[in-house]
Formats: structure tokens, sequence, C-alpha cells
């Protein structure tokens, strides 16, 4: 009897443990989805990557075969952040053009980041994920 209590005391702390450890996101406040939520974050970071691109070009820093790659990504950017407006304010009414927009985004800056000689892992370069309704 004792080693059964130990070995579900021992269980216990080790789900306890892991589940601790667990990478937790977390949905926005005001957000209607998680889908939503992430939208936002995505346009954040790659918004930030085109902001250093956008210094790097104005201090001539940007390389000539950059350019174009950067301006299809500034394009893709527009798309996806009017795709993630429409999502909010529609609450919800079309994720798959959101998705889409989002996934070609990382695409375009993925395909930037290369350009400039940046290493870019397989894993970030599409936007697919998993989701459920807040």
């Amino acid at each position: 009897m004792h080693r059964l209590v130990i070995a579900i005391l021992v269980t216990t702390a080790i789900i306890a443990a892991a589940d601790g450890c667990a990478k937790k996101v977390g949905v926005h406040p005001g957000s209607i989805s998680n889908l939503d939520s992430y939208a936002y974050d995505l346009l954040l970071v790659e918004q930030d990557v085109l902001n250093q691109a956008k210094a790097s070009y104005a201090a001539g820093n940007l390389p000539e075969a950059a350019v174009p790659v950067f301006n299809k990504a500034v394009a893709q950017y527009n798309v996806a952040q009017s795709a993630w407006h429409a999502y909010h304010d529609q609450h919800a009414a079309n994720d798959s053009a959101l998705s889409d927009a989002l996934n070609a985004l990382v695409g375009a800056v993925g395909e930037l980041q290369r350009t400039l000689g940046k290493k870019v892992s397989q894993e970030v370069t599409r936007a697919d994920f998993v989701y459920a309704a807040a």
C-alpha cells in the first residue's frame, strides 16, 4: 500500500511538472478567437522585421537584390493586415482568407530574410496552426 501511495504521488508530481513546463499561449483580451489573437501577434513580429529592413534601406545598407523582395513582403503585409481587420471586424466571418494571407506573409518575409542572408528555419516559413474559437 505504501508503494502505491508513493507511486501515485510521484506520478502526480511528474504530470504537474510537465504541465507547468508546457508553453501557454494566451488569447489577447478583445480577440474574437485564437486565430484573431495569433494574427495580431504575427503581424507585430513581421512588421518589426519589415521596419528593420526599411531602416537598412534608409541607411543605404539594403542590397539592391532585396528591394523587390522587400516591396513584395510589404505588399503582402498590407494584404494580411486588411484580412485581419476584416476578420476581426466581422467577428470571424472568413477564417480561411485570413489564414491564407498570414501564410503568404510568412512566406514573403521568410524570402526577404533569406535574400538578406539570414537563416530561416523551415518551421517559420509557414504560419500553419491549429486554433479553436475562443
